[in-house]
């Protein structure tokens, strides 16, 4: 049986009340967790997330299977479809099998950071390309990184803009 994505109503509540609703209604739901993994900054994991904010992924029969109970289930927005009026779109087959393999024992994936502070970095696109540098700090899909040029300076980047190297020159 295929797998489909399903949005929820803005909220961790909603997106709780939404999977609670699902199972009641007997619909098999799959809502992978997460944490960043340990590490040298971080001797435990950090506190538990969803994965997907805002979505589940749902098990049904087939693309033609009656979606109203999983469309009016408390919480649930609806079922991510092409446009309004197409039957859903399955996801490709063994994405749930593969973020199910990526579980540790607790039943959490967890995150590695591609980069952390004090590791040495290449700048890979746009004017700085080339120039080295150090991940002064991490946010979510950005990175600080510290250089000298005529003087320390601090720019922020997007995480595919740069490369992580072994040791800055």
């Amino acid at each position: 049986m295929p797998w489909f994505a399903v949005m929820t109503k803005p909220g961790r509540a909603q997106w709780d009340l939404a999977c609670v609703s699902l199972r009641d209604a007997g619909i098999e739901v799959y809502a992978p967790l997460c944490c960043e993994a340990p590490g040298a900054r971080r001797a435990k994991p950090s506190k538990v997330s969803v994965m997907f904010p805002w979505y589940l992924l749902v098990k049904q029969p087939d693309v033609g299977a009656n979606w109203l109970a999983v469309d009016r289930a408390w919480g649930v927005d609806g079922v991510l479809r092409p446009s309004w009026r197409d039957r859903p779109s399955p996801l490709r087959d063994g994405v749930v099998d593969a973020l199910r393999a990526l579980e540790n024992v607790s039943g959490l994936i967890e995150l590695v950071p591609r980069f952390n502070p004090g590791q040495g970095l290449r700048i890979t696109r746009g004017i700085f390309t080339g120039r080295e540098g150090i991940v002064s700090q991490k946010a979510s899909k950005r990175v600080g990184c510290l250089k000298a040029l005529v003087g320390p300076w601090e720019v922020e980047l997007d995480e595919g803009d740069v490369e992580p190297i072994a040791a800055v020159a």
